[in-house]
């Protein structure tokens, strides 16, 4: 596998892609516990720090750059959303968070979309994507890549029925089930519904640790996952997209999407915060696999 995994990176490499979602700043504020306040019900911390990365189609851009020859990211020159986390160090404990600021709808104009093999869309559900970006989308571009993020900030309302058409889908059992309004069906079921009905030619669910299932018009196949160290969740989603939707424009198995997938997903959580994952990295886990 991991020949031909390598192989079909080396072809996927030719891509070219651009980038369509809001940018996020993602800010974590350390802090560490001190004790019950002795007049209120509440624990108090002190303050040990802050770390901040760009997250959103930022750090989608970030992923998928060392894989394909060219990437473009467009942000609509909008004020990033700022998501703060405030975590407790020594275990990468997250507490609670705030968001702030919004972002604008934006047309999506004609010339950020010819010249792009690849149409990789990150709708993080805070506005950026609406009704006629949508549409300017999926009747100018040739190969859409797609994620539709389900969060606290969009629960119930930002859901993947939003798109008609998709040539790439990678989505969690959650926003699934919210899309297909269906909480006890089958994963495999509910992700069969959705793939006929956006036309995709692969399809992800992602599972935490219970891996992903990829599906095409001919098979299906759950992929164990590979982490063998989880210190933050946050971007393995993003991570998996970026890395694998060069494959699935380029057509390779979805043995090789869901391997590489799994892949790129373990490398982004074992690292804090919103880092890249690179190419070189995946080759490195393929190579001593």
């Amino acid at each position: 596998m991991s020949e031909s995994a390598l192989f079909w990176l080396d072809k996927a490499s030719r891509a070219r892609v651009t980038v369509i979602g809001e940018p996020i700043m993602d800010k974590y504020t350390y802090v560490m516990p001190l004790g019950k306040s002795t007049k209120d019900n509440i624990v108090t911390f002190a303050p040990l720090g802050t770390e901040m990365w760009r997250g959103g189609g930022w750090i989608v851009t970030e992923n998928v750059r060392t894989f394909v020859s060219a990437v473009g990211y467009r942000d609509a020159d909008v004020r990033p959303v700022l998501k703060t986390r405030y975590v407790e160090k020594s275990f990468t404990t997250k507490l609670f968070s705030l968001l702030e600021d919004a972002v604008v709808s934006e047309r999506v104009n004609k010339p950020l979309i010819e010249g792009s093999d690849i149409i990789l869309v990150a709708d993080y559900g805070h506005g950026l994507l609406r009704d006629a970006a949508i549409q300017e989308l999926t009747s100018r571009a040739t190969f859409i890549a797609l994620t539709v993020q389900s969060n606290s900030a969009n629960w119930g309302f930002n859901l993947l029925t939003k798109w008609h058409r998709a040539d790439y889908v990678v989505v969690d059992q959650n926003e699934l089930r919210l899309a297909c309004h269906d909480q006890y069906g089958t994963i495999d079921k509910l992700a069969r519904q959705q793939h006929e009905r956006l036309g995709t030619h692969v399809f992800v669910v992602t599972m935490g640790h219970e891996g992903c299932l990829v599906l095409n018009g001919q098979h299906e196949r759950r992929f164990e996952a590979v982490a063998d160290k989880v210190v933050d969740r946050m971007g393995a989603g993003d991570a998996f997209l970026a890395a694998t939707a060069p494959l699935a424009w380029i057509g390779a198995p979805i043995d090789v999407i869901g391997t590489v997938g799994n892949i790129a997903g373990a490398i982004k959580v074992g690292k804090i915060g919103n880092q890249p994952v690179t190419r070189k990295e995946v080759e490195a886990w393929l190579k001593k696999a």
